[in-house]
């Protein structure tokens, strides 16, 4: 029987091929080819393994992303983790798109599972001084969780929405000690009532007293800064 070596489907695509031996690939290159990458790792491909690698040598931008929504490298690491082990377990990915801001969404949305996982799992707020300072010019507050970005979006939209994230966070930074606390407990670490409650050592209807005047207030100073 005549030996035939062994090929690729990466063969006929030069582009492809080159990324694959290199192992480098610009940003462009990324956007575009990237979902040929992702379905040549999940196939039989005999370069499966090395499209792989290439996906995951070249997600440093998911790293920064995924530190600006933890502000921890240490579980950036972890959501882009279990972002590639998600990916990597599909049955149907997507054929074509921009790869870029495919791989953004699912971080973003491993992020949010893992903030509900907390919640379900009595994860409490750890406990760190939330203080009414003001804060310099520049800097921000200790539950600041990074700029909004859709890549899909314009600059000039980025700009708007975090002009209007930016309004949330000094509103929030205004409330009260106690209020901030417990609107922080509740929306951003995904806590129950009941939970709050028996983290701070106060009743059930302190809590929602609390969080019903919070909320008051937010909405008030909310719509006094957009109309300005």
């Amino acid at each position: 029987m005549q030996y035939r070596p062994q090929t690729s489907s990466a063969d006929s695509d030069p582009e492809l091929t080159e990324i694959l031996d290199t192992g480098q690939i610009t940003s462009d290159q990324l956007k575009d080819q990237g979902f040929k990458l992702y379905n040549l790792a999940l196939s039989q491909d005999i370069r499966r393994e090395r499209a792989a690698q290439v996906l995951l040598g070249n997600s440093s931008y998911l790293h920064h992303f995924a530190t600006s929504l933890t502000k921890s490298r240490d579980e950036a690491e972890e959501i882009v983790q279990e972002t590639f082990f998600r990916m990597f377990k599909n049955t149907t990915p997507p054929k074509k798109g921009n790869y870029i801001k495919y791989t953004l969404s699912a971080v973003y949305y491993t992020f949010i599972d893992s903030r509900r996982k907390w919640g379900r799992q009595s994860v409490f707020y750890d406990g760190a001084p939330l203080t009414n300072e003001p804060r310099e010019e520049g800097q921000p507050y200790q539950f600041e969780i990074g700029k909004v970005v859709d890549p899909g979006d314009s600059p000039e939209d980025n700009a708007a929405l975090n002009q209007k994230v930016e309004a949330v966070y000094d509103v929030v930074g205004e409330l009260s000690p106690r209020q901030r606390q417990i609107t922080m407990l509740h929306y951003y670490h995904f806590l129950k009532i009941r939970q709050i409650a028996d983290k701070l050592e106060i009743s059930v209807g302190t809590v929602k007293a609390t969080l019903h005047h919070a909320r008051t207030n937010l909405r008030l100073s909310l719509e006094e800064r957009l109309a300005s």
